[in-house]
């Protein structure tokens, strides 16, 4: 079981000080976060994975405890992709199980696409792959060819992006960072579900 981050080592990776946690022998897993977490999101997995695998999970670049994005920085998938290339490489791992989690599900997935000798296998939850069809927001042009091929899917993203990505941006852009939050948590988890999170995962978020 992972105590926050008190159990946490350090390596660079590519510059970056990242945080992370090695358990249990076998073969090698590594555990990647989504956007809006950190490496204790992985809390209950790592504990039941640990028993029969070699279990790493990380804090990626700009996550928790690491250092934060400096200002006016971009934060490309790419930067995170090279990162954990790296790190598999540094930790002498490969090839390796990749778990992803939603932002963590895209890179790992681009690992694979790019360095398929690190990787013996995936496991992707709800990766937002999208950007490998098309831009993310999508152009009008992409937009149009989605309501011809496939309407409902472009009016699932046109009202989610109306609805939640426009208000988080704009609530970010205010500083307002609990407001943006709340607007995508309640719009991927549901009202419901995120009203239930505990304040220790609300505060992973």
């Amino acid at each position: 079981m992972i105590n926050g981050f008190a159990d946490s080592r350090r390596v660079t990776i590519n510059g970056a000080r990242l945080a992370y946690v090695e358990q249990g022998a076998g073969d090698p897993v590594f555990l990647i976060h989504g956007g809006v977490s950190d490496l204790r999101t992985w809390d209950n997995q790592m504990t039941a994975l640990s028993e029969g695998y070699k279990v790493l999970v990380y804090s990626r670049r700009y996550a928790r405890p690491n250092a934060e994005i400096p200002d006016g920085a971009d934060d490309p998938p790419q930067v995170h992709v090279d990162d954990l290339v790296a790190l598999i490489e540094a930790r002498k791992m490969a090839p390796a199980h990749l778990v992803g989690h939603s932002l963590g599900g895209l890179i790992a997935l681009l690992v694979a696409i790019q360095r398929p000798d690190l990787v013996r296998s995936l496991v992707l939850i709800e990766p937002p792959v999208l950007s490998l069809f098309g831009n993310v927001p999508p152009t009008p042009f992409q937009m149009l060819r989605l309501l011809l091929t496939r309407p409902r899917m472009a009016w699932t993203l046109m009202r989610f992006g109306t609805r939640v990505m426009v208000p988080a941006q704009k609530a970010f852009r205010a500083g307002d960072d609990r407001l943006a939050i709340e607007t995508i948590g309640r719009g991927v988890l549901g009202k419901t579900y995120f009203l239930t999170l505990s304040p220790a995962r609300y505060q992973q978020v």
